[in-house]
């Protein structure tokens, strides 16, 4: 893969979660409000053009895959932050009243 360019896979996915966000009635599984900038301006007309392959079963059982997979993903890193938060602060608490 040429250096300062991204993987098939990685435009797949992002094609795949760009397509979710049009595509799906609201509200969405997951809510990315990257992937379509990410792609480029032309992203939304190649997926409106082209969105009766995004539906066809196998595809859309793909997406589903990706769309579950990215927001397990969002709601384990977001858990991770929340403990490392409450880590944080009981160490604050726990130097401040020892001091």
């Amino acid at each position: 893969m040429p250096q300062n360019q991204a993987s098939f896979t990685a435009l797949a996915t992002a094609y795949m979660r760009a397509a979710h966000q049009l595509l799906e009635a609201k509200p969405l599984l997951f809510d990315d409000p990257v992937a379509l900038p990410l792609l480029g301006p032309e992203a939304s007309k190649n997926i409106q053009d082209t969105a009766d392959h995004y539906r066809t079963p196998e595809i859309l059982a793909l997406r589903t895959r990706i769309i579950l997979r990215s927001q397990f993903t969002e709601d384990r890193l977001a858990a991770q932050s929340r403990e490392e938060s409450g880590n944080i602060s009981s160490s604050v608490r726990v130097s401040i009243h020892s001091h």
